[in-house]
């Protein structure tokens, strides 16, 4: 018997970040039951809250370290404990950073790059396979994966950053078409830097609104405009118009700038 909507759960990893916690709230307006995944100490307590009082939906959160072993295995039975049916996973990963290679020679900070690697490839790919062979008997079912749009560009300064997350976008092609004819559909949102108004630069502050919306997009409108995507099926999800901007003059650069 097919599982009905209200029982269904929209998983979010990283929801403590601007991002997360605003996909987090858009899928509570719109009547799913929210599971929060991030790390210890980045406010998921408040945020339950927050969903349960405001949307009237069931939320629940799990503080884990998906770096530490077996981290995406923890969550997976974690939401198979207590009963949740996750029919939307999304993969909200996006460990930042970067510098020149030459100014980072072996043995300098060497674990920085393996866990950006395995936070920005491995673990989404992971996370996927535990919850997919589940989703894939739901009637409807979503992932949706969260990338930047600097994946589409290789800027020297952000190499390990760039690379990585650029397997997402890979990665996301080639599992939408493997589930062409499955009820799991897969999306792939590119939002450039989403930023609340109490952490935009000072710089920014006193230009006019539309410079500002221009160049930071609020998080909740990507959050928004990201689910609505998604609902429709698309694939490639931009958001912003400096973001849908960027996407145009990408696909007018040679192959060597945009790699």
């Amino acid at each position: 018997m097919p599982i009905m909507m209200n029982e269904r759960f929209a998983l979010i990893t990283d929801a403590g970040s601007e991002i997360g916690r605003a996909l987090a709230i858009e899928f509570a307006r719109i009547g799913y039951h929210v599971l929060l995944v991030a790390l210890p100490g980045t406010g998921l307590t408040r945020l339950k809250k927050e969903i349960e009082l405001t949307y009237s939906v069931k939320c629940d959160y799990l503080e884990q370290d998906l770096l530490m072993e077996n981290g995406p295995q923890k969550v997976y039975e974690w939401t198979k404990k207590n009963h949740y049916t996750t029919s939307i996973l999304v993969n909200n990963f996006g460990m930042n950073g970067g510098s020149p290679l030459v100014n980072n020679p072996p043995g300098s900070n060497s674990l920085a790059p393996a866990n950006m690697m395995k936070l920005n490839m491995l673990l989404p790919a992971l996370l996927t396979r535990l919850f997919l062979p589940d989703m894939k008997k739901l009637d409807s079912a979503y992932i949706l994966n969260v990338c930047r749009l600097i994946s589409q560009l290789p800027p020297s300064c952000k190499l390990f950053y760039s690379a990585s997350v650029k397997f997402i976008g890979s990665f996301s092609a080639a599992l939408r078409q493997e589930l062409k004819n499955t009820p799991v559909q897969v999306s792939l949102a590119l939002p450039g830097t989403a930023i609340s108004d109490e952490r935009m630069p000072n710089e920014f502050k006193s230009k006019p609104g539309m410079v500002r919306k221009l160049l930071y997009p609020n998080p909740e409108q990507v959050a928004g405009h990201s689910v609505r995507r998604l609902f429709k099926g698309k694939f490639r999800v931009t958001s912003g118009r400096f973001s849908n901007i960027c996407c145009v003059v990408l696909k007018l650069m040679p192959g060597s700038v945009r790699w």
